[in-house]
């Protein structure tokens, strides 16, 4: 029995070498593709944040089971998806999501309230008294934020 040539082994070699090259550079290629448009839809998200302020707006209050407040987007941004993130005193959270229906704001499962620039909400809401603080911010840019602590809401 014998075997294959040296010339063949060799040729057989390259082609495999050349192949084996060719899949890794067609990879590389598409996986920096990725990575190149995820930096991107990052770095577009952080410069229209750079833009983006929401606040309380007014004497927030808390009266039998309910915390109502006036929201404003004092950015320059449209917001949308408007949350809020209830710590208790116990570190215990609730994540309250808004939506909007004919200028009635109500707490729902997705949040579909926007804010566009200047816009300002009446919200009320159900939660317990033991809040340690309020967080509220936006789907659209998350590290967006506005904080109260209980000694900032007028209890009655």
């Amino acid at each position: 029995m014998k075997g294959i040539s040296p010339l063949v082994a060799e040729v057989l070699l390259i082609a495999i070498a050349v192949s084996v090259a060719s899949l890794f550079g067609m990879w590389i290629i598409g996986f920096s593709k990725t990575q190149t448009a995820t930096l991107q839809n990052q770095t577009t998200q952080e410069i229209d944040c750079s833009n983006a302020n929401i606040a309380f707006y007014g004497t927030p209050t808390y009266s039998s089971g309910k915390f109502s407040s006036l929201i404003k987007n004092t950015g320059l941004i449209v917001l949308k998806g408007i949350y809020l993130d209830v710590i208790y005193d116990n570190s215990t959270t609730q994540r309250i999501e808004l939506c909007e229906n004919e200028n009635s704001v109500f707490e729902c499962e997705n949040a579909n309230l926007t804010l566009y620039q200047g816009d300002i909400r009446s919200i009320e809401v159900s939660i317990d008294s033991n809040i340690y603080s309020i967080i509220l911010s936006s789907s659209t840019c998350p590290s967006v934020s506005d904080k109260l602590y209980k000694k900032d809401i007028s209890f009655s």
